[in-house]
């Protein structure tokens, strides 16, 4: 009888043990899927500040070009 309640209270332990180890993995997975959503929000906003500095740099390069064509006109 006592090996029934000894294997009954390892039992139980394992069990607790086990759910604690439940939620410890379920909290790693929400953490790390907070940080794909920063990481791609991340990468997003760099791809788009790449964006703005690739149209601002053609525009430059554009209207530099256009003075220099409009200079050599007007000589």
């Amino acid at each position: 009888m006592g090996d029934d309640f000894r294997h009954a209270g390892e039992m139980n332990t394992l069990h607790n043990e086990l759910e604690g180890m439940k939620e410890l993995l379920h909290t790693y997975e929400v953490s790390i899927e907070r940080k794909d959503g920063v990481i791609s929000n991340l990468t997003r906003s760099l791809q788009n500040q790449k964006e703005k500095f690739d149209t601002l740099k053609n525009f430059t390069d554009w209207k530099l070009l256009y003075a220099a064509k409009k200079q050599e006109v007007c000589g």
